[in-house]
């Protein structure tokens, strides 16, 4: 599991030392109430800010955190100084990043005052800067090692996002797509990938190849366990002590990136005496695979797989 820094949660925990809990309750009722009819979180009111950072927080910071993770695996030596957010919110991705990477210096685009208040006093110690600015009126001109979007571009107009698109691979090494892992997520992710693709960029993860995905009726997405907080149990009237946050991403390049090993991309099927696989490979074709004992090492390295990883085809 993936969890949250104990000095981001003490600052969280500070930022809703005055706030009744009744009151965080019934603002996070009433996101809910707005997402199911809108798709979107759209936030107003102070309470609302601090529900979210509560109650969604954890599972965003844990999917860009695993995403951040495939990205080292597949490019150890890659280690960014300077990052641009786009839509920032409270700074998640950010302090994902910085978990992992040596950032020296991030610039955060979003418009959100009250998110940019809270993200002030969450990113105490990495070198930042908010542009707070548009999406429809940003113009990408500086250059960062890294370029990220998390759980952001879903929510603005497709041209506009890949207005965005494109000017990010022309300014990074690496461009983090992220969005929930939902059919409606991950529509709005392939089309990102597609067009991508037809400005020349390659992808590194989570996909072996640039052809035309494979996925049909179903969409492609992970999952990552986080334990619930006490604070995000109260605020979702929840019981369970852990949850699971769905969602789908990939990085792109203009780097030539060779593929050679196929992605796992459902849970594997673990039996007594073989494994099976379900593969995105890099011909572009899902495969199963069926592993047993009597391939021995191959069977060992099968039974400790899991969902999102790197397999031989």
């Amino acid at each position: 599991m993936i969890e949250i820094p104990d000095e981001i949660q003490a600052r969280i925990e500070e930022l809703i030392a005055k706030k009744e809990p009744s009151a965080l309750q019934k603002a996070y009722l009433r996101l809910q109430e707005r997402y199911r009819g809108e798709r979107s979180f759209r936030l107003e009111t102070e309470e609302e800010h601090l529900s979210y950072l509560l109650a969604r927080f954890p599972g965003t910071f844990a999917a860009a955190s695993k995403v951040i993770v495939r990205l080292s695996e597949m490019d150890p030596s890659f280690q960014p100084q300077t990052l641009l957010d786009l839509g920032s919110g409270p700074g998640t991705a950010l302090l994902a990043a910085s978990n992992y990477f040596p950032i020296k210096q991030a610039t955060l685009v979003e418009q959100n005052s009250i998110f940019i208040k809270l993200g002030s006093s969450l990113l105490q110690n990495i070198p930042h800067e908010y542009l707070k600015t548009s999406f429809s009126e940003l113009k990408i001109t500086n250059s960062y090692d890294m370029i990220l979007a998390s759980y952001s571009l879903s929510e603005t107009d497709e041209a506009i996002a890949n207005s965005l698109i494109t000017q990010a691979l022309d300014h990074c090494t690496y461009l983090v797509l992220i969005e929930p892992g939902t059919p409606y997520g991950f529509s709005r992710l392939l089309s990102y990938r597609t067009h991508a693709i037809q400005q020349g960029a390659f992808c590194l993860a989570p996909c072996p190849h640039e052809k035309k995905c494979p996925m049909g009726t179903g969409w492609c997405h992970f999952s990552e366990r986080l334990p619930r907080t006490h604070f995000q149990k109260m605020v979702k009237h929840a019981s369970l002590g852990y949850e699971d946050e769905k969602y789908s991403y990939v990085i792109l390049s203009k780097k030539v990136i060779p593929h050679s090993m196929a992605r796992i991309v459902q849970t594997p099927k673990k039996h007594s005496g073989h494994v099976q696989l379900v593969l995105c490979t890099t011909s572009g074709n899902l495969e199963s695979k069926t592993v047993s004992k009597r391939h021995k090492d191959l069977y060992k390295l099968a039974r400790d797989a899991e969902w999102g990883d790197l397999t031989a085809e």
